[in-house]
């Protein structure tokens, strides 16, 4: 969250008073209670990685934190531990929608019966799953970099798409209707009227 001192806050808690906002004015505090100021290679590799995507507090730690950890492991170069957390992530994201019963892909199955996710979701959701079993398994093929960047870039997409932006979309729809009943609306009342 963008403040009026033009402090980005991330989880993490408050700012100390002690603060030290450097020459440019600009702190920013991010997860487990540090702080990069504008500039800091720390700063940028958090702002470079899709993980800039996962400060909204609607996505579960449970979730987060896998992302978190296959951000790390990209980093270090550790490309299949990045694909077992990805798949982590998106079993917990199962988990967090009540969807737990059988394998991952039955409970992929079941976020798309219950339309949390689409049919465009399952299939990155299930190219995830892959991913994160050949990662696991010393008998497959190695995770390269662009598996993993993109195990990790879709995985926090999944996750954006599940906690955040149905929750955005569904507050939309809901704003619209408190106008249902005004004489200059034209529009029609959903998508589908399009």
């Amino acid at each position: 969250m963008l403040t009026e001192q033009g402090l980005v806050q991330m989880p993490g808690g408050d700012v100390p008073e002690e603060a030290d906002w450097g020459d440019t004015g600009v702190l920013y505090c991010f997860s487990q209670s540090g702080y990069a100021y504008e500039g800091s290679p720390l700063l940028e590799t958090i702002v470079e990685s899709p993980l800039r995507d996962l400060w909204d507090p609607g996505i579960p730690e449970n979730v987060r934190k896998p992302l978190q950890e296959a951000n790390t492991c990209l980093n270090s170069k550790a490309y299949d531990s990045c694909a077992v957390q990805c798949r982590k992530a998106i079993e917990a994201i199962c988990h967090a929608k009540n969807c737990v019963k059988g394998s991952l892909r039955d409970k992929l199955k079941e976020l798309c019966e219950q339309s949390i996710i689409d049919s465009k979701l399952l299939d990155w959701a299930g190219a995830i799953k892959v991913l994160g079993d050949r990662g696991a398994h010393p008998y497959r093929d190695e995770i390269g970099e662009e598996e993993a960047k993109f195990a990790l870039e879709f995985a926090v997409e999944v996750a954006r798409y599940v906690f955040v932006l149905n929750k955005k979309y569904e507050s939309f729809k809901s704003r619209g209707r408190e106008g249902e009943n005004r004489p200059d609306r034209d529009e029609p009342e959903s998508p589908e009227g399009f």
